[in-house]
């Protein structure tokens, strides 16, 4: 079974994460981003630019920059969760949504996002990546939605930590060339 975000399920995250936003109920900075003819003031990104509908927050906790995007990302109005981390080179994002449940399949779509860390780079070390990857974390990945504000801290966290261990990762192959 595939699990797709659609723009009504993004508008709901959307305003769980508003309301915990109004509410001061965050331990980090965090702003929903102006998007204005296309184009969000403090990001740009021919992926992110002139998609209807496209919501954005730029959080910042630990002195790192991420922006997190429900975009649709593919034109076809399914809106994955996007994340960029401002200055890290070759981490451009990761997705998350649209995903198949055959491999956890105790887990509710409604409530959980699952991604798989698939590297698809060219340099012939992708079997490390995911070998180190899988150190770090589950692989595939669950992550739980917002169902009210308590929950949105959670989240977010949990988008942040999977985004650094890929980072990490990322990092850590390139640096030594092998695991």
């Amino acid at each position: 079974m595939k699990q797709e975000i659609s723009l009504d399920m993004a508008k709901k995250i959307s305003r769980i994460i508003d309301d915990a936003i109004s509410k001061n109920q965050l331990s980090f900075d965090i702003n929903k981003m102006d998007y204005i003819n296309g184009r969000f003031k403090d990001f740009s990104h021919d992926s992110i630019n002139n998609k209807p509908g496209t919501i954005g927050y730029k959080v910042i906790k630990k002195d790192r920059i991420y922006f997190i995007f429900l975009v649709d990302w593919y034109s076809d109005n399914r809106y994955p969760i996007v994340v960029h981390v401002k200055g890290v080179k070759g981490v451009t994002g990761a997705l998350f949504g649209s995903y198949t449940y055959e491999e956890k399949p105790e887990l509710n779509p409604e409530e959980y996002l699952i991604w798989r860390y698939i590297p698809r780079k060219r340099d012939g070390k992708n079997p490390e990546r995911k070998e180190l990857f899988e150190k770090y974390c589950d692989n595939p990945v669950d992550i739980k939605l917002p169902k009210k504000i308590n929950d949105v801290e959670v989240f977010l966290n949990r988008l942040i930590e999977i985004i650094e261990i890929r980072i990490k990762v990322e990092g850590t192959v390139k640096k030594y060339g092998l695991i």
